[in-house]
């Protein structure tokens, strides 16, 4: 079914390669190609929305992977409406930049390569200094390199936790044009704001 997806989406049968890339994704949720073929489908035929949801998840699933964060660089300009006015926190700013961007196994490759590094050059300075202070030389100025590192780890250490926590968080993607928020589960109720395809939202739930 990929491979038939592929061929329709090369004749620009888009229509035909949608339904041949969801045929293909059933029978392999996590095909990262899949998600992102379907979703190439789906803008071809001006379901943007759809497109955007179908890349985040990409994303999520294989974010060393570079074509989803391409192609949703290319879409997400072409948005009616790009983002509802809000203010713009901090953490919005780290996410974007710092955690969506990296897979966890990037996050602990570095946090290795950067503890064992540190612990190394520690080992070398101290043990620099036990010989100074045995042999009574002058003792060995402080290293600044694994210093630089150590900091380095603390940060990288610091971005895997909030990795973690952001894998916690409910997301998704709006994929309707457009979605009024109401005040309360009356359809009469008055509205707060509309969302609109392709933006992204945190998904929570109110008991009682």
């Amino acid at each position: 079914s990929f491979q038939a997806g592929v061929a329709k989406y090369q004749d620009k049968k888009y229509d035909e390669a949608r339904l041949s890339f969801t045929d293909a994704l059933q029978k392999n949720p996590q095909s990262v190609q899949t998600l992102v073929n379907l979703a190439l489908a789906q803008f071809q035929l001006g379901k943007k929305g759809e497109a955007v949801a179908l890349l985040r998840k990409a994303q999520n699933l294989d974010p060393d992977f570079s074509t989803p964060q391409a192609a949703l660089k290319f879409i997400l300009p072409q948005l009616d409406v790009k983002e509802i006015p809000h203010e713009i926190q901090l953490w919005e700013t780290v996410r974007s930049s710092f955690i969506v961007p990296f897979s966890m196994t990037a996050f602990l490759a570095l946090n290795a390569l950067a503890f064992f590094s540190t612990g190394w050059l520690f080992l070398v300075y101290f043990g620099k200094r036990r010989k100074a202070l045995r042999e009574d030389l002058p003792l060995p100025v402080f290293p600044l390199i694994p210093t630089v590192i150590l900091a380095v780890f603390v940060s990288i250490l610091g971005l895997t936790i909030l990795k973690a926590l952001d894998y916690r968080v409910p997301r998704g993607t709006i994929v309707s044009e457009k979605i009024t928020v109401l005040s309360a589960p009356a359809e009469k109720s008055p509205s707060l704001f509309d969302l609109y395809a392709g933006l992204e939202v945190v998904l929570s739930s109110v008991e009682g």
